[in-house]
């Protein structure tokens, strides 16, 4: 199967731009400055308020590293598309995550006892307050794909 990933700003995240140019997002209550972008992240990051494919943006100038700090930081919903063009599943942060890309992935993934399965709407929507993101599963048949205790 191949998959494609698209990524935008969270609903409500705002971007501003102070008088020595330091770039902020704003999404009440918190804000996090990005320090100087240059004039091309600046604008692939006004970008993201729509959704754009990952490919695409690294192709404008938004940096590796910068995509990584939106990331880190809970600024971006991900959404991953299967072959046909049909989303498959989106990760929707609610916070930071903490230590972010310092541990390595492991090799088993399980979902947690503490985990909430909800129907939102016709998707699938996959919750839990220690997690920093919600999980809302478009296609049912991501299900067959996840390991089998």
């Amino acid at each position: 199967m191949t998959l494609s990933e698209t990524v935008r700003l969270l609903p409500g995240v705002h971007c501003a731009v102070g008088e020595g140019g330091e770039v902020f997002l704003v999404a009440r209550p918190r804000s996090e400055s990005l320090g100087r972008l240059t004039a091309d992240q600046l604008v692939t990051l006004r970008r993201l308020a729509t959704a754009c494919t990952v490919d695409d943006l690294l192709d404008d100038g938004l940096t590796m590293p910068l995509l990584e700090r939106l990331r880190s930081g809970g600024w971006l919903t991900t959404t991953v598309w299967g072959n046909e063009n049909l989303p498959l599943y989106t990760l929707r942060p609610r916070r930071r995550r903490r230590g972010a890309g310092q541990d390595p992935v492991p090799a088993r993934v399980l979902l947690s006892r503490f985990a909430v399965l909800r129907r939102d709407g016709a998707d699938i929507l996959v919750e839990s307050a220690a997690a920093t993101c919600d999980v809302h599963i478009h296609d049912p048949g991501c299900w067959r794909s996840w390991p089998q205790r």
